[in-house]
């Protein structure tokens, strides 16, 4: 036999069950704001105490935590910045001037607002200098990127392709190389494409042998020579156009 609630009852329990999942809800909230604080407070620390032990590579990995955690704190913003500002000019990184923005926009009270102000009259004393040693670590690190990327892939000596490593199916052959190699993508089954310019000269023995899935090479005017079975079992060669220029097929 069921129980009845009189409409009383029934409003008691109701304000009851409310009550309850209010209360709930508000102690799992305050919880959760007291964990975010105590995580806030710990990584600022950590910041601080490796930034005086001159540690800035560590301080830089918990200012950026900071930020990253807590967006809405000028503190880890101002941080990162803080980690270069001995001198911009060495260790600006591309985006220095949105991290001081954003510590600035921030910042909560006049004091905080003065010292992010004081880091931007520096970085912007010294703006000129920023600017020039941005571009040399740009040069520079393209050119390195552009070294190590060919290094990787083409294997060379003196001008000479000894050996492609790569997975590329279109393959456009450096400046610095004038002459394919013997073997050099010999048994390479993933290049379709080969693109040669107009330095390279010579075309070495069993070059390109094997490579079945190769359907295209071009080859400029000023080669001269194609060594024996530069092109054996290409199956996907469907035509190769040998330029008059060359002059020996051995």
């Amino acid at each position: 036999m069921g129980v009845r609630l009189t409409e009383g009852g029934k409003g008691s329990l109701r304000s009851g069950v409310s009550t309850l999942t209010a209360a709930a809800f508000t102690d799992s909230v305050k919880a959760g704001l007291r964990e975010r604080d105590k995580l806030m407070h710990r990584l600022l620390r950590n910041a601080e105490t490796f930034y005086s032990m001159g540690e800035i590579r560590d301080t830089l990995g918990y200012y950026r935590n900071l930020a990253w955690s807590f967006p809405q704190s000028y503190k880890g913003w101002l941080g990162i910045v803080r980690c270069y500002s001995g001198n911009f000019t060495d260790f600006d990184f591309n985006d220095s001037e949105v991290y001081l923005q954003r510590a600035l926009n921030l910042a909560g009270t006049d004091a905080e607002r003065r010292e992010v102000q004081g880091f931007f009259s520096q970085f912007q004393s010294q703006w000129p200098e920023i600017q020039a040693r941005r571009a040399q670590r740009k040069a520079l690190e393209a050119r390195r990127r552009e070294e190590n990327f060919q290094n990787m892939r083409f294997v060379s000596e003196n001008g000479t392709l000894k050996a492609y490593t790569g997975s590329d199916e279109e393959v456009f052959i450096p400046d610095t190389i004038t002459v394919i190699g013997d073997a050099a993508f010999r048994q390479n089954g993933l290049v379709k494409r080969v693109v040669l310019h107009d330095q390279v000269s010579a075309i070495g023995r069993n070059a390109f042998a094997r490579c079945t899935a190769l359907r295209e090479i071009v080859i400029p005017p000023q080669v001269q020579t194609i060594g024996a079975g530069a092109f054996n079992d290409c199956w996907a060669l469907t035509g190769i156009v040998i330029p008059p220029s060359v002059k020996v097929i051995p």
